[in-house]
């Protein structure tokens, strides 16, 4: 498969059918290319300026973005998770 394939929709579910790439991966990249404009850390509100040095958590099949382990553990404890169950 092409590489520039893979970007496009169709090009994700084919990857996973023939187990080019995980079902993981296959949501990573969905997620990657769903999101338009910055984000910014859901703890301190600072702006992600380097998606590949975030901290990214599925929390209740909802994705929560942030700047650093520290805000992730932070916001964590504040909504009453237990850090040790996202590491």
């Amino acid at each position: 498969m092409a590489d520039e394939d893979l970007y496009q929709d169709q090009g994700v579910e084919d990857a996973v059918d023939s187990d080019e790439i995980s079902a993981e991966e296959a949501g990573f990249m969905e997620g990657y290319n769903s999101d338009e404009g910055e984000s910014k850390c859901e703890e301190c509100g600072e702006v992600i300026v380097d998606r590949e040095n975030c901290y990214e958590i599925d929390v209740e099949g909802e994705k929560h973005v942030f700047d650093s382990i520290e805000c992730r553990d932070k916001w964590l404890k504040k909504h009453g998770y237990d850090v040790e169950d996202f590491i």
